[in-house]
């Protein structure tokens, strides 16, 4: 989806493949090619953040109960990586944020502990 050359550096030189992704899909999204919402649009955003295709995540369990083939066949289950007390302060803010520009992670987080997160948050907020 999106080149090398496309690839933003974060300050520690890493490549901000995700970011690129997402602005690629807004780009696609402004000239027509794509809605900017909708079935699409996630695919798209949730493939640039597992860093898979879109039609791997577009694959879905024959219940949500259930481990999708996605994580099926990445044979994970559990958090790759516990989060840092800094990370999951920007992880909230980033998940509290009504308005852009969101804040940026400075680093992947695992969907897991992202989806923890946000339960969390839901539940003292109601």
């Amino acid at each position: 989806m999106s080149s090398a050359a496309d690839r933003k550096s974060n300050a520690d030189g890493s490549e901000d493949v995700v970011g690129a992704i997402v602005a690629e899909l807004d780009e696609r999204a402004r000239r027509g090619e794509m809605p900017s919402c909708g079935v699409a649009y996630w695919h798209g955003l949730r493939a640039a953040w597992l860093r898979t295709t879109e039609s791997e995540v577009a694959k879905l369990p024959d219940s949500f109960d259930d481990a999708g083939p996605l994580q099926l066949s990445r044979g994970r289950t559990t958090p790759v990586r516990d989060l840092s007390e800094g990370e999951m302060e920007e992880l909230e803010d980033c998940l509290d944020a009504v308005q852009r520009p969101f804040p940026r992670l400075r680093r992947s987080t695992p969907l897991m502990q992202a989806v923890q997160c946000a339960e969390g948050l839901w539940d003292s907020d109601g």
